[in-house]
Order: C-alpha cells, then sequence, then structure tokens
C-alpha cells in the first residue's frame, strides 16, 4: 500500500509539474493571460484538484488522517518550491539583499511576490482547492482556504530566517526594534491587503511571524524594554511641551495631549494584536501598556498641580473676559485625564482585552521585574523586622484565606481571597514600574508612600483590563476638579463676607424702592460667580464642568442660608429684598440649566418661609415648638414640613427664619 501511494503521489505531482511549467510558473499573470491561457489554466485547475483528491484519498487510511495533511498539501508544496528557492538565494546566501540590518527587504519581497499573484490565487488557486477538498471521498472538516494556504507556506521561510537572525539581533536593540516595527507592519499588511488569517495547524502552535520574537524569553523581554522605554520617553516629552495641552476642538474640549495618548495607545494595542499566545499578549499589556498609562496620568495630573488655581479664581485675576492661563491650562489636565478615562472604558469592551479578560483576572497587576532597591530592602530585612510583620493581623488574616475555605475550593481562589486581604501589605513592597526615576511634587500629586491610604482600589484583582487605570485616571479628575470648586468657593465666600451687615435686611417699611435690584454685598459674590461660571464653561469638557457648577451652586446655596439664619431679625423690606437676591442667584444659572431653582432650593424654601403670611406662620411655629417639647420622631417632623411644601430645609432651619421674620 506505501508502494502505490508513493506511485499515486509521484504520477499526479509530475501531472501537476508540467501544468505549472505550462502557465511558466512563477511569472506573473496579468489580466490578458487568462484570456489567452484560457485552455492551461483549465487544465492546471483540474490537476490541481486531482492531486488534492488523491492525497485526501490516501490520508484517509493513514494513521495520522485528513488533518495532518492540510499544512503538508502536495499542490501547495510544489505552487510555493520556486518561490522558497528564489527567497534562499536572496536572503540566505551571500549576496548584497542578504543584510541583517534591512529586513524589510525580504518582508517587501514576499508582500510583492502576493501583490503578483493575487488575481491568480484569487481566480485559480482558491476555487481549484475548494473544489478538491468539497469533491473528495474524505474531506477535510476545516474547508481551508487556498490563498491563506498559500500564505501560510510563504511564511515559513520568512519565520526561518528570523529565528536565525535572533542572536544578532539580541545584540543590538536598535536593530531589534527596528526589525519589531517592520514584522508588526508587515503583518498588518497581511491582513488589511489579503485578509489574511493564518490556518490552524496541527501540532504548530505558534502561526505569526511576530510569534519568533514572544518565543524567544530573552527577546520578548529585551522587546518590552524596548517598547516601554520608547512610549514613556516619548510621551512625557510631548508633555512637557506647550502645544500638548491645547485645544484640538474648542467644542469638545479635547486637548493634544488626550490624542497624543490616544494614538499611542492604539499604537502599542496593534503590536501584540499578531502574538499567537494569549499568555504573551497579556505579558505585553501587563508590563507595556499598564505601566505607561501610569506614567500617564502622574504627568497630566502633575501638570494641573502646577498652575496656582487658587490665586487664578479671586476677584483681582478675573477682572476681564478672557480665561485666565493659569485655568486653561488646569482645565486641559481635567479634560485629559477624563478623556483618557472614558476611553479606557470603551477599550475594556473591545474583543482585544475581553479576551484577554480571564488571564488578567488571575495574574496580579505587579511590576515586571523587582527593583534592585526592592531587593537590596527585602534581602537586608532581619528576623526582628519580619517576626512583628507577620504577627500582624493583616498577616493573619492571609494566611488564613490561604488555609481556609478558599483552598478546598480551587487553588486561584484561595490565592485570590489572600490577595484580597493582604493588597495593603502588597503595595507597601510593590509599585508600578517606571522607567521615569523623577517622583513627582508630594505637595501636587499622591505618590504610593503618602496615597496608600486614599488608593485602597490601586491594586485590586481586576473586574476589567483597565479597572485600575481608570480608577487613576478617574482618581485624579476627581482630586482636580475638587481643588477646582474650593478655590471657586473660598473666593465667593470672601465676596460674601459682608452680606450679613446689608443694611436691607433691616431697612423700614417707609422706605420705598421703585425698583429692587441685587443687594450691593451680594451682587459683588453674584458677579465673580458669573465669571467663575463662564471661564469653567469655557475651559471645561461638559461632564466636568456640570460636576463643577453643581457643587459650587450647592455650596453657595448653604452658605447664603447660615448667612440669613444668622440674622437676628428681618422687615418687611428685608424679605422683599431676600426674594430678589434669590432671583438674582437663579438668573446666574439660566445659561447652563432649564431648572435653576432645583439648585437654590434651600434660598427659595427660606424665602417662601420668610414670606408666609402670619396666620400659617403663627400657626406652624407653635407646631413645630410643640412637636419639640414633645420629643416627635425627625420623620413626622419631616412630613410636616412637606405638607408646607419644604422639602431642602430642616425643623430648626424653619423655626429659627419663623422667629427672625416676626
Amino acid at each position: 500500500m506505501a508502494y502505490l501511494a508513493v506511485e499515486f503521489q509521484i504520477f499526479h505531482t509530475n501531472a501537476f509539474d508540467a501544468a505549472l511549467q505550462d502557465l511558466n510558473w512563477p511569472q506573473y499573470l496579468v489580466e490578458a493571460d487568462f484570456v489567452s491561457q484560457e485552455a492551461q489554466l483549465t487544465a492546471f485547475r483540474r490537476k490541481f484538484t486531482t492531486l488534492v483528491q488523491v492525497q485526501l484519498a490516501l490520508a484517509s487510511v493513514s494513521p495520522e488522517g485528513v488533518e495532518a495533511e492540510m499544512s503538508e498539501l502536495w499542490v501547495m508544496h510544489r505552487l510555493l518550491q520556486p518561490l522558497v528557492r528564489r527567497f534562499h538565494f536572496h536572503f540566505n546566501t551571500d549576496v548584497k539583499t542578504n543584510d541583517v540590518a534591512k529586513p524589510e527587504w525580504y518582508l517587501m519581497h514576499v508582500l510583492e511576490l502576493l501583490r503578483g499573484h493575487a488575481e491568480f490565487l484569487h481566480a485559480v488557486v482558491r476555487p481549484a482547492l475548494a473544489e478538491g477538498l468539497t469533491s473528495s471521498q474524505n474531506p477535510s472538516p476545516t474547508k481551508p482556504d487556498g490563498l491563506a494556504l498559500f500564505i501560510h507556506g510563504l511564511l515559513q521561510p520568512v519565520r526561518a530566517k528570523l529565528k536565525q537572525t535572533m542572536p544578532i539581533l539580541l545584540l543590538n536593540k536598535a536593530l531589534l526594534c527596528h526589525t519589531i516595527d517592520e514584522v508588526v507592519e508587515f503583518e498588518w499588511t497581511l491582513r488589511d491587503e489579503f485578509n489574511y488569517r493564518p490556518p490552524r495547524v496541527l501540532n504548530q502552535k505558534y502561526r505569526h511571524v511576530l510569534d519568533e520574537v514572544s518565543s524567544n524569553p530573552s527577546a520578548l523581554d529585551l522587546w518590552l524594554q524596548i517598547d516601554l522605554e520608547y512610549a514613556q520617553t516619548a510621551m512625557l516629552t510631548y508633555l512637557r511641551e506647550d502645544v500638548a495641552w491645547t485645544y484640538v476642538s474648542d467644542d469638545d474640549k479635547v486637548t493634544n495631549a488626550a490624542y497624543a495618548i490616544t494614538a499611542t495607545l492604539d499604537a502599542l494595542t496593534r503590536r501584540f494584536q499578531f502574538l499567537t499566545d494569549p499568555t504573551h499578549r497579556y505579558t505585553y499589556v501587563a508590563q507595556v501598556v499598564k505601566p505607561w498609562l501610569y506614567q500617564c496620568h502622574l504627568a497630566v495630573e502633575r501638570y494641573g498641580w502646577t498652575h496656582q488655581i487658587s490665586q487664578t479664581l479671586v476677584v483681582g485675576a478675573t477682572l476681564t473676559n478672557k480665561v485666565p492661563t493659569a485655568l486653561r491650562g488646569y482645565g486641559a489636565a481635567i479634560n485629559t485625564a477624563w478623556f483618557v478615562q472614558q476611553l479606557l472604558k470603551e477599550l475594556d469592551e473591545t474583543k482585544v482585552f475581553v479576551e484577554l479578560l480571564p488571564i488578567a483576572k488571575v495574574t496580579l497587576h505587579q511590576p515586571s521585574s523587582v527593583p534592585l532597591k526592592l531587593k537590596q530592602k527585602v534581602v537586608g530585612l532581619s528576623k526582628t523586622v519580619l517576626n512583628p510583620l507577620l504577627q500582624t493581623q493583616e498577616a493573619k488574616n492571609v494566611t488564613h484565606a490561604l488555609l481556609g475555605q478558599g483552598s478546598l475550593v480551587l487553588p486561584t481562589a484561595a490565592f485570590s481571597a489572600a490577595y484580597s486581604v493582604g493588597s495593603t501589605l502588597f503595595r507597601s513592597l510593590h509599585g508600578p514600574t517606571s522607567i521615569s526615576t523623577t517622583s513627582p511634587d508630594p505637595a501636587s500629586v499622591d505618590t504610593d508612600d503618602t496615597g496608600s491610604d486614599e488608593g485602597d482600589d490601586a491594586y485590586t484583582l481586576e473586574g476589567s483590563m483597565f479597572q485600575n487605570e481608570s480608577t487613576w485616571f478617574q482618581g485624579g479628575v476627581q482630586s482636580l476638579e475638587d481643588a477646582l470648586v474650593q478655590a471657586s468657593i473660598a473666593a465667593i465666600r470672601t465676596q460674601l463676607g459682608q452680606y450679613k451687615d446689608s443694611p436691607r435686611w433691616t431697612e423700614p417699611r417707609d422706605v420705598d424702592r421703585m425698583e429692587h435690584d441685587v443687594s450691593p454685598e451680594l451682587g459683588g459674590a453674584l458677579e465673580l460667580l458669573q465669571k467663575h461660571l463662564a471661564f469653567t464653561h469655557a475651559t471645561l469638557n461638559s461632564a466636568s464642568f456640570d460636576e463643577f457648577w453643581k457643587a459650587v451652586l450647592k455650596e453657595v446655596d448653604s452658605h447664603v442660608l447660615c448667612i440669613v439664619l444668622r440674622l437676628k431679625s428681618i422687615t418687611m423690606n428685608g424679605r422683599v429684598q431676600f426674594r430678589h437676591d434669590v432671583n438674582a442667584v437663579a438668573q446666574v444659572l439660566t445659561p447652563y440649566t432649564a431648572r435653576p431653582d432645583a439648585y437654590v432650593r434651600k434660598l427659595r424654601e427660606a424665602s417662601m418661609v420668610l414670606s408666609m403670611p402670619s396666620t400659617k406662620a403663627a400657626v406652624l411655629m407653635d407646631a413645630l415648638a410643640t412637636q419639640h417639647e414633645e420629643d416627635m420622631a425627625t420623620e413626622q417632623l419631616k412630613t410636616m414640613l412637606e405638607a408646607s411644601q419644604l422639602y431642602a430645609l430642616t425643623p430648626s432651619n424653619v423655626s429659627i427664619l419663623l422667629r427672625i421674620a416676626c
């Protein structure tokens, strides 16, 4: 039987070789050749199909089976043989084209071959292989594509060439980086131009050219180091330039820095997608993308804190209608961090990262290598230091998690529980990998030493790929926004300092004002508030601006109410004036919300109480006094106030307002 199989192979292979010679293979076929050589092409298809059928028929009775033959089809071997021979001549012999510093030469050579034969492969080889697989008595269940098999076969000498030159590349970081750049671009060209998806081949773990780098531990480590160094250096250098913090679009408030981070993240993502092993892909994410994002977070937040925002929002700095430079830079940092945070949320839902999530969930987010200082620190620990540490409650909790119920379910569950319990201990010894050794200003950016109590979520088992990174940027946005709110409130409070001493609170009834305007003592604060809202509206993204003005108005609402509650009495004219003042506060909000009264609710209700008819006010005051003496429950008091349309004020607030209005 083996003898007959060999004879069948020789006979039909020779017939196929004759068909190739009739087509002058591997010369390119132009469009006119498909008409002039129609007879030769028909004979080629028939012999191609026949050879496939013969091979599958013989494979069906072999121990390996049909599937084992898909990567070693005789037709593909004969079709690729002259092309592989030419590749070896140009790039594996002592000729000028065999230059290790020019990987683009052999990669471009392969692309030119594919482009030259693309029409022939699509019009002839693909249908001929499909017919052979379909008409065979023992068809393959995978149905491989003819073009994919052709490209796969053509890539084998490329992979061998890259593997052969790897020892030389490891001696030169620049050359290795250049080679990887060219290989990544080559892989994307195959995907975009030829829609290439490598066929599944038995006993072949790696299927891409780039896998020759990742399968070499030394090459993989050096590659990750190079990419991280370059990404951090390039980004940090760019973020030091003023142009990085200018707005690309004033409508969306997106900065050049945000787009630069997005573009770099996209470039890094493209570099690992062709790695066959998901563990290698996650290694790239954990050791390059994540540390790089952490440095971006620090750089953005550091830039925001360099602006003295508290001095920008005072009265003297807001005399003009032009947005202060410091506020624009501060807002640029907020917008950049907010944009990146939204970007990370979207990336968490993409296939590239979702398929790596199972690996991320069982892998602790930790540095790629332990820093030398940390190694020395751990080695130098004595028993006098370790013993008290191991006796702490946290260490006992970790031990209990490892030996408790979690260990009966699955080792991973036990380690997950231990890590969850001991995350603070872990954070005290580790921090995100950073190439940059420059530590941020402690006064401006929370470091690992000062922020360990606040960053409880900095290291957790991830529910999404970028959960930690999103938390970092969200925390940066929140801290910058809070500081901006506090600076605005401090400046407005200063302006409100004279409001309690306004003579209009006790203005007698005989003073007749033809037209009521806002109290002068409140007018300055409202003008400053109006400037703050206008400046931040022109500077911040819509989400951050909403957070800002709502927080500021909430404080203004409460602070002005406190001023009113400290008054001893208010005349009738004073109550009318207060109603106009509340209207003025609400008027400031009309450009930004359709419901301004919802954000000055305490002042509106205070005005209602002060303007309440005397009979109703007396009844309400007696009721509050009676219920207070009887120690009525809070819910009952609240229900009684709600009956009077008072929802934001407390019973004590209402009692004081009723008293000073008498």
